[in-house]
């Protein structure tokens, strides 16, 4: 369900500098981007949706085929697999994930583009991931 209370301030404290976009799953509260992401990622994957595909989710959460410089083999083989496997272990047991942080890893993790650096920071790369976990946990969610 696409509501404006609790968003409308957790995203206006955001704007105003305000941190990190912290989110558990138990929130039903969600941004417009996050529902149109989770809709269109539904679509492509239903029930086949695991975090270790989030290159190709966060891909295509963007409506892109595939990141431009990306090495593929070698962010999969890394740590960052394991790392989010433990968020989305969080996730799954109803605890807060900071998406932001699990921004700045997946930044630090693989190589982009600054066209693709900057379509993260203003296409709401937070919100997206938000319908990628939303996704992988809850493919039944009807937003």
């Amino acid at each position: 369900m696409i509501q404006h209370g609790l968003v409308s301030e957790m995203f206006m404290e955001r704007e105003m500098g305000g941190g990190d976009l912290i989110v558990n799953k138990n929130i039903t509260d969600y941004p417009e981007t996050t529902a149109i992401t989770f809709n269109y990622l539904k679509a492509l994957h239903g029930y086949e949706a695991r975090i270790s595909m989030i290159w190709k989710l966060l891909a295509e959460a963007f409506n892109k085929k595939e990141f431009d410089v990306l090495d593929y083999n070698f962010v999969e083989n890394g740590h960052i697999i394991s790392w989010l496997i433990d968020r989305q272990i969080e996730w799954q047991n109803g605890e807060d994930v900071n998406l932001s942080e699990v921004y700045r890893a997946l930044l630090e993790a693989g190589e982009f583009t600054s066209q693709e650096k900057n379509m993260f920071e203003y296409g709401n790369i937070e919100e997206r991931l938000w319908a990628i976990f939303l996704l992988i946990t809850n493919p039944d969610l009807d937003i």
